[in-house]
């Protein structure tokens, strides 16, 4: 009981020993509790855009500026796109200056995805699964194991997105079906050989 209480003691020092906050996002979190205030949105959206200018890259002023502009936003719905840079849009409103607002996220994810994921991987061998049908199903029968060891690879992997988990399943099934298919042309095969 006692170690328990010193170390959360620790940790609450630990807290506390953080680095104090400079004296522009002091600066910029009042701006943002001042626009948070305001009743007029056209001064809100100028307090809000100072304390984006003083510390751009603090959430807590990015996200007071969403609100000011969708605030804004909800009042005239006239916006007007002027430029784009890598971390910030630039627009302007009815009767106001350019805004800078930050974005979300810097770049947009990739599509389509450089390397393909596992379950993706595991779906593109079930190509190889229906070529392997030509040849009297032997292929097929023989490729479909590695297949579903992919998947169930895929399934058991923590962490594994449900989207992969999908792919995986389909796969696993596609493999199951294809590899009987092989196994009933390989059947056939050797039925015709042995008459």
């Amino acid at each position: 009981m006692k170690t328990a209480g010193k170390s959360g003691r620790q940790s609450r020092s630990s807290s506390q020993s953080e680095t104090p906050p400079s004296s522009s996002e002091i600066k910029a979190r009042k701006l943002i509790h001042d626009a948070r205030q305001e009743g007029d949105p056209a001064a809100a959206l100028e307090l809000a855009q100072r304390a984006a200018d003083l510390s751009p890259d603090d959430p807590h002023v990015q996200a007071s500026l969403q609100h000011v502009v969708l605030g804004r936003l909800s009042k005239d719905a006239f916006v007007a796109f002027m430029a784009e840079t890598d971390k910030h849009y630039v627009i302007t409103f009815r009767d106001s200056r350019p805004v800078v607002i930050p974005k979300a996220r810097a770049k947009p994810d990739l599509y389509p995805q450089p390397h393909p994921t596992d379950g993706e991987h595991a779906l593109g061998m079930l190509w190889w699964l229906v070529l392997g049908l030509l040849p009297a199903g032997i292929g097929a029968m023989l490729l479909s194991p590695l297949v579903v060891s992919r998947g169930i690879d895929v399934l058991f992997r923590r962490g594994a997105a449900g989207r992969e988990r999908r792919r995986a399943w389909v796969a696993i099934l596609m493999a199951g079906l294809l590899g009987l298919i092989g196994m009933v042309f390989s059947l056939l095969l050797a039925i015709h050989l042995v008459r």
